[in-house]
């Protein structure tokens, strides 16, 4: 069903199909020949009239959770694609059973697919010595974000190792600028407690960060080096700011 190709469709042209093919009147044996009547209903994306539109997968309708799982796994909203649909006058499900469609099925199916390449990974690196990099990205800019994601990848691979989302409501002071270091804590000491080596860690220039490996007794083995791209973006600025000058 995943891979099956789909169109968007007119529901009367749907309609002129179903009445060309059965005509108005019932044929069965001993029904009157009355015109037929045709119920149309939507539910979601799903177009019933007497048949379904859709194939089921659970008794649920295939086309709305794979619609709903894209949503999810593109980046989207569910509000601008739903905006989009209004545009177009197109039947969609509504927020209630988005959020539930994420709820059972998506958000539970993601994590299991993640923690299984996650564990992958970490078996394929046991014993190993490892060059990291990392990063954390805020839900907004500013300093009112509500999350932030904290990632560490192989340096060489640049496959993703490890993965903590830190709420604002979790750290001191609940300050944004606070949250991409323990994040970083986070990712960090889960995997020094996996029989992987970790030798050196790259990040951006990150005050607390730095501080954090300098002083922690748990990180003294660890090289600490600053993101070249992240001090080259630095000089370039102060390079700037000085050429302005009269």
């Amino acid at each position: 069903m995943v891979n099956s190709k789909k169109c968007l469709a007119f529901s009367s042209k749907i309609m002129e199909l179903l009445t060309s093919l059965h005509g108005k009147v019932c044929h069965r044996k001993n029904c009157t020949t009355e015109p037929l009547q045709y119920k149309e209903s939507f539910v979601g994306i799903f177009f019933v009239v007497s048949w379904a539109s859709q194939p089921t997968c659970e008794d649920v309708r295939a086309g709305n959770l794979l619609l709903a799982s894209a949503i999810a796994l593109s980046g989207n909203s569910f509000t601008k694609v739903g905006f989009l649909f209004k545009i177009c006058n197109i039947a969609f499900f509504s927020k209630s059973l988005f959020n539930q469609y994420q709820h059972l099925y998506i958000a539970p199916t993601i994590n299991q697919h993640w923690e299984k390449s996650k564990t992958d990974a970490w078996n394929e690196r046991a014993g190993k010595s490892l060059l990291l990099s990392s990063d954390g990205r805020n839900d907004s800019p500013g300093h009112c974000a509500q999350h932030c994601t904290y990632s560490f990848a192989d340096m060489y691979s640049k496959e993703i190792l490890n993965i903590k989302i830190v709420d604002v409501r979790q750290v001191e002071n609940r300050k944004s600028a606070n949250m991409e270091r323990v994040g970083f804590e986070r990712c960090l000491d889960e995997m020094l407690q996996s029989e992987m080596v970790v030798k050196e860690t790259v990040t951006h220039g990150h005050v607390e960060i730095g501080a954090l490996i300098k002083n922690a007794e748990k990180y003294k083995n660890i090289i600490h080096q600053r993101d070249v791209w992240h001090g080259g973006k630095c000089i370039a600025k102060k390079v700037t700011a000085v050429g302005k000058e009269k």
